[in-house]
């Protein structure tokens, strides 16, 4: 799911976090969501739009629902508001085999973009129309809504609060990393030690974020009333030590987790496993990753009460494990559906006493204003995910907004019957839900804040098929069907689901693997002469799945070729390459067809096959000596008198038959192989390149990732080219 911004306007080298509240302002806290200050429900909020910043945009790829194309403003008490409205629903995935589907609602334009109508497809960041004003001023009420079973499937659960007798969901991980302590929690003076320092009495929540190659630890514990509190200011920095051996800690814990997980490998658990309880908290996916890894320990210093801190092991069955995907709720996200009454006015008693901010347990308007004016409620009732009846249903005007003619102390100015009669006119004017039935019921309609929920799902990073289908125009829907899942529970594990680093993963591997339509390397027939191979035609077998043979393609004396193991020419007499025999820890015939590339990154070499097999947990390294390749005879090319064992893998072609093993194959490479990958891509510019200054430095940084990949500089404008063309569908510029 890739998500912006309705209005979109240029990162001045902002975190994304500060370039979304800038880009998503809010002029009035009387505007804002989810209750306005006469405690009347606000499904959404109000866009402040000025200059050239007043078109508005998808916010993700869907289809058009609803197109009012009336644009003449209508009078309210001598305010006028804008007519224009479009919706558009939005059907896309977060997680493997977890579809959603969405709406959002565009109203006060004063323009529509030609085509923008109903049954029209709508790209990300294409125009909608243009901002029109609302009460005389320039902005655009926007909402972001779902029905009941659509919040299952986007929250991970229909009940006020998280569980926290289980672990989150593993299909939807996303973001921070989040842990539940149960109260006699202890907490020590350092890792692996028994020197206490700290023992909880009431239930605690530790986040780990990863931010910029580094990671921090945070602490919350709850105030009563569903309000919960940071124990640190500022998150603590996560230091470490590489090896047992060290005396200084290090700070770079995304950069260095390849390194850092080492440490902890026995011969019953793999690397791989671990990794993955340091990077998510627990291993997501018991069928590739069968370790136990129940006897690790997961320390981290956190933040405590009382202005302590202390160390934890977050690797016990009595922690539980969540990620942003679950939205927990002692970050603010919260389910509100317990308002009693069928009409507009809030009648939530929790959401009332949030509102209290004196708590004299009155909502007087002047409370309400000054409640809705403190930074820590605003962004507490930001993360509120509430349910009460659209605004936007004629056919519920009298049932929802009699009260307004009702004083109160939220409504100590009621309205007369004529002013009713005029309010309701202009209520109507700007209806539209009845006529689409599309949308959920018009009673019971669950609404998110629009800025939280994009500034939420950006963190997402998980591909639709259809959305890598606008980078690789040319692949088969099928094949991508069954690729993508796997390319993204790869992204996610390896730190590669940023949009960025998405772009050159993309651009990376579409040349690798030629968008994703061959996972292992294809031979070709042709003249053989003095160990050189003119080609003529590929061989068909080469390109088929290598699980049509039952075997890797070779192991049979009738299925080797020369071309693996021999300098190779195209037909024109151009060189491709040079023998694979007696490279990568090859060592003669049939080595060079046997480990041949595989996979989306195309995975070559029997020494990296071995290690590969070594990291996932199916190779003993006591099978074989390392470095074999440093041995004397090995230079000599003299496999019978070779003293070092060197490692065997039985078969190598399951690298290129489970779309897992093509995908997990790749980010192991770049992250365990090529360390280096991640934090050069982090180098590059955060937009698609335009001035010839910048377009120098996107180029450059190109060829520096091509060369943290490969080695060298194949076909690096290719990579270039395919790389800048995900750039224009990943990331934000227009």
């Amino acid at each position: 799911m890739i998500i912006s911004p309705p209005i979109l306007k240029p990162n001045t080298n902002q975190t994304d976090d500060a370039w979304i509240k800038s880009t998503m302002p809010v002029g009035s806290p009387a505007n804002e969501y989810p209750v306005l200050d006469t405690l009347a429900w606000h499904g959404g909020y109000h866009q402040l739009a000025s200059g050239n910043e007043n078109v508005a945009r998808a916010i993700a790829d869907g289809k058009v629902v609803y197109a009012r194309k009336e644009f003449d403003p209508v009078d309210y008490d001598g305010t006028k508001s804008h007519k224009g409205c479009v919706v558009v629903e939005h059907e896309t995935e977060i997680g493997n085999n977890v579809s959603i589907k969405y709406y959002s609602i565009y109203m006060h334009l004063r323009q529509i973009e030609a085509g923008v109508d109903k049954g029209r497809k709508i790209f990300r960041k294409s125009k909608i129309g243009l901002v029109g004003q609302h009460q005389n001023e320039n902005k655009m009420h926007f909402e972001i809504v779902c029905d009941q079973a659509n919040l299952a499937k986007i929250i991970g659960r229909s009940t006020p609060e998280l569980s926290l007798g289980a672990d989150g969901r593993k299909d939807v991980v996303f973001g921070d990393i989040h842990f539940y302590l149960p109260p006699s929690t202890k907490f020590y003076s350092d890792a692996n030690t028994t020197t206490e320092v700290y023992t909880s009495t009431t239930p605690l929540f530790v986040s780990l974020n990863f931010r910029s190659g580094k990671a921090y630890t945070q602490t919350y514990r709850e105030l009563g009333n569903g309000i919960f509190q940071k124990q640190s200011k500022d998150p603590l920095l996560v230091k470490y030590k590489l090896s047992s051996k060290d005396n200084t800690e290090s700070e770079n814990y995304e950069y260095d987790l390849h390194r850092f997980s080492k440490r902890f490998v026995t011969s019953a658990i793999s690397q791989s496993a671990v990794y993955e309880l340091f990077k998510f908290g627990r291993i997501l996916d018991p069928a590739n990753e069968t370790s136990n890894i129940s006897t690790i320990g997961h320390w981290h210093k956190v933040p405590l009460p009382d202005n302590k801190v202390g160390y934890v092991n977050l690797n016990t069955t009595a922690i539980k494990k969540f990620s942003d995907g679950d939205f927990p709720h002692w970050i603010g996200w919260r389910l509100f559906n317990d308002d009693p009454t069928p009409d507009s006015q809030c009648n939530s008693p929790l959401l009332k006493k949030w509102l209290d901010v004196n708590g004299d347990g009155k909502s007087t308007q002047a409370d309400l204003k000054a409640g809705l004016g403190n930074a820590d409620l605003k962004d507490r009732l930001s993360r509120a995910i509430c349910q009460f009846p659209t605004e936007w249903s004629e056919s519920l005007v009298e049932t929802q907004y009699s009260w307004v003619m009702k004083k109160s102390d939220e409504n100590p100015n009621p309205l007369t019957a004529d002013d009713f009669a005029k309010f309701k006119t202009y209520v109507s004017a700007l209806s539209f839900w009845d006529k689409v039935p599309e949308l959920p019921e018009k009673n019971r309609v669950w609404h998110f804040h629009p800025r939280e929920f994009i500034r939420q799902f950006r963190k997402c990073g998980w591909l639709s098929w259809s959305e890598v289908k606008r980078i690789y125009k040319n692949t088969d829907d099928a094949i991508l069907k069954e690729y993508i899942p796997s390319f993204n529970i790869m992204s996610r594990k390896y730190g590669f689901a940023t949009p960025l680093r998405l772009c050159h993963l993309l651009g990376q591997g579409a040349i690798e693997s030629a968008f994703m339509k061959t996972m292992q390397e294809a031979a070709m027939s042709g003249t053989e002469t003095a160990g050189k191979v003119y080609g003529k035609a590929v061989i068909a077998d080469s390109k088929k799945r290598e699980d049509a043979f039952g075997h890797w393609w070779g192991f049979a004396q009738s299925e080797r070729v020369a071309w693996f193991g021999s300098t190779k020419y195209n037909s024109k007499g151009g060189l491709i390459a040079s023998t694979y025999n007696w490279r990568a820890g090859n060592l003669d015939d049939p080595d060079a067809q046997k480990y041949r590339g595989r996979g989306f990154k195309q995975l070559t070499g029997r020494t990296n096959y071995v290690n590969y097999w070594v990291y996932r947990g199916w190779l003993d390294k006591s099978t074989f000596d390392d470095s074999w390749w440093s041995d004397a005879q090995y230079k000599a090319r003299n496999k019978a008198g070779m003293k070092k064992r060197a490692g065997e893998v039985p078969n190598p072609e399951v690298v290129g038959i489970k779309p897992f093993n093509c995908m997990d194959s790749g980010g192991w490479y770049m992250t365990f192989e090529r360390p280096t990958v991640g934090k050069t891509i982090d180098g590059d510019i955060p937009y698609l390149a335009e001035s010839a200054t910048d377009k120098k430095k996107e180029s450059d940084l190109s060829r520096a990732v091509t060369y943290s990949i490969n080695g060298g500089y194949i076909d690096w404008e290719g990579r270039l080219r395919e790389t800048r063309n995900a750039k224009q569908i990943l990331l934000d510029g227009v």
